[in-house]
């Protein structure tokens, strides 16, 4: 009889929809938000589910009274300020550092299957606006790669004329304009990486993709506003759970409230899934910290402003932009104490470690595998290896090698391993 379990589904960076401001900027790129949403599923054998249940309020009511927070106040990822995840573990207060702490201690207790995923907004809208491109017949490229490529590239060049034409539908009198655009902008920045060392990888792809948008044919979908699929969630969650050899039919889910994953789960044949109030359900709290841990941590990442490049107002103003320097993160990811350090050990045992991951849902996934190249890289050391590398200050270049090999691998399987051929 196959063994029943029972997933709790919570997320961060959650935006219904994908849009314009009044102020030109999308929605998905505000200082405050993430390019990639994140999705996480935790569970446990269903007959387990009160035991880990009445462990958890006991954590959960300790730990309260480092916040001083009443037993019937709510403690979620939102009571932490954003400064406590600027650096990762490094720069959390000592209430945050001891909650976590004691969270992934319990959590490597109880042995959760987990599963977290991000998802790539910008990607989403491309693949949408995009959705009715003609490739010519001669082309033996990975549609995964063009997205890839595509979506870097509006990532790190886009400009405000860019993001605009992404919502401005084309008509008789403008037709062309959004892959006009797009060619002059691409060409720009071509002429202008073309010698720098560090992007001769970068310059490799643009051209290839330069050639592809030249020869396509374009019959763009574009809206006003593009609203987000929850049909993902389904999808790769019955992927990893083939994965785990865990028959779907056999899972219950437990959702924080949201109709629209609720709608989309519908689809994955379970044998139930239902909503839920995260205050009157502990599980789900604790997801939630799951969810709201890989988010911060990747918002830090891609936010740290010895890793950030000036943005680009005015794609004719290129010239102006340090794209020579090497960026690497803060060094101070990596002054960690010896006390603090083995929270990363903890945390690569209980989210990857023992965890069976599969291939990222979107082409683009680099936050995905940075956030899960900084758990593995500090996680896999013990403290005397580590602490050699901070004497001699080159953990960011250690990590930035490390990094780089990973999303090179991940390139490779993703896009040349397989048979996604246009």
């Amino acid at each position: 009889m196959q063994k029943e379990y029972t997933f709790f589904f919570d997320e961060s960076f959650h935006d219904r929809s994908i849009n314009r401001l009044s102020n030109g900027n999308l929605n998905i790129m505000t200082p405050d938000s993430l390019e990639s949403y994140i999705g996480v599923f935790c569970g446990f054998p269903t007959k387990d589910t009160e035991k880990i249940t009445l462990k958890y309020l006991a954590f959960e009511s300790k730990i309260k009274k480092l916040f001083n927070l009443s037993d019937i106040q709510e403690l979620k990822t939102e009571n932490f300020h954003r400064k406590n995840f600027r650096f990762g573990i490094q720069s959390m207060g000592k209430p945050v550092f001891q909650f976590y702490k004691e969270f992934f201690t319990l959590l490597n207790e109880v042995k959760p299957i987990i599963y977290f995923y991000c998802i790539s907004k910008i990607e989403f809208l491309l693949r949408k606006v995009f959705r009715n491109l003609k490739f010519s017949n001669d082309c033996i490229f990975s549609k995964d790669a063009f997205f890839y490529s595509l979506t870097k590239f509006l990532i790190n060049y886009h400009t405000d004329k860019l993001l605009a034409l992404l919502f401005q539908p084309t008509t008789q009198s403008n037709p062309g304009v959004l892959q006009k655009e797009i060619n002059i902008t691409l060409e720009t920045i071509l002429n202008y990486i073309e010698n720098i060392k560090r992007k001769e990888k970068e310059y490799r792809s643009f051209v290839e993709l330069q050639h592809i948008l030249v020869t396509a044919t374009f019959d763009l979908d574009i809206e006003e506003k593009v609203n987000f699929s929850y049909s993902p969630n389904c999808e790769q969650f019955l992927k990893f759970l083939r994965v785990q050899n865990i028959s779907n039919k056999s899972i219950s889910i437990v959702i924080d409230n949201e109709e629209n994953t609720f709608n989309a789960m519908q689809q994955g044949n379970f044998l139930s899934v239902r909503q839920d109030d995260s205050k009157q359900c502990a599980l789900l709290r604790g997801t939630d910290f799951i969810s709201g841990f890989v988010g911060r941590i990747i918002f830090a990442l891609y936010n740290d402003e010895a890793f950030k490049e000036n943005p680009i107002s005015d794609i004719n103003d290129i010239s102006f932009n340090d794209l020579e320097t090497k960026r690497l993160r803060s060094k101070n990811w990596f002054k960690l104490t010896k006390e603090r350090f083995p929270l990363y050990n903890l945390i690569y045992e209980v989210l990857l470690k023992n965890q069976k991951q599969i291939s990222p849902y979107s082409s683009y996934a680099d936050q995905e595998i940075s956030f899960q190249s900084l758990i593995e890289y500090i996680g896999i050391q013990d403290w005397n290896e580590f602490s050699n590398y901070n004497t001699t200050s080159m953990n960011p270049e250690y990590f930035n090698t490390f990094l780089c090999e990973k999303i090179q691998e991940y390139y490779n399987y993703r896009f040349y391993s397989s048979q996604n051929y246009c």
